[in-house]
């Protein structure tokens, strides 16, 4: 019986990659149709939206191959294994935890409703120390750490390479966040 749900669960996954495959070779086609004239020396507006739609391809393209290639690993262990064995082991990864989905979810929206009045860098560590902690990560230290250093990797990604301006704050969270600019260079 857990054979049946590891065929079901491995098609969905098929099928989701070939979408997503169709996705990102549109959003590709539409990113070439940006009729905008490119600055010397910076990137277009087509760049990133073409990037991705190439890590979408990509990625996908790479899930069909480890679909298809699990597919034949999985019909000699279904060989080996008795079904008691394989439902089981199903068992323990079909736990669901509704609660945490929830979490994340309010705290999403929190960040979001935050985001203009805290500014991009103090939302972004107290969002990615609430969801660290929420995942059930308790070392306090390296959830301080990893939080300080995502949301300065994610600020510099976006300020330096995507030239995408983020939400600065009010008041000191906005002189703050224009420190950072200036620091880094960004004009």
């Amino acid at each position: 019986m857990g054979g049946v749900t590891v065929k079901k669960e491995k098609f969905q996954q098929l099928i989701i990659s070939v979408f997503l495959i169709l996705f990102g070779c549109i959003c590709y086609y539409l990113a070439s149709r940006f009729l905008v004239t490119k600055a010397p020396g910076r990137l277009g507006p087509d760049f990133w939206p073409k990037m991705l739609s190439l890590l979408i391809i990509i990625f996908s393209v790479g899930d069909v191959v480890i679909l298809l290639l699990t597919k034949k690993k999985q019909a000699l262990e279904d060989q080996i294994n008795s079904p008691e064995d394989t439902a089981v082991e199903f068992d323990i990864y079909s736990q669901k935890y509704p609660l945490l989905l929830l979490g994340g979810f309010v705290s999403t929206v929190v960040y979001i409703y935050l985001l203009p009045i805290l500014g991009f860098s103090l939302c972004t560590v107290l969002y990615l120390a609430g969801i660290m902690y929420l995942g059930r990560y308790r070392n306090i230290k390296v959830i301080i750490i990893s939080s300080f250093v995502g949301a300065f990797t994610i600020f510099v990604v976006f300020s330096k390479i995507v030239y995408i301006s983020l939400p600065t704050g009010i008041g000191i969270l906005g002189d703050f966040t224009f420190l950072m600019y200036r620091v880094l260079g960004v004009s």
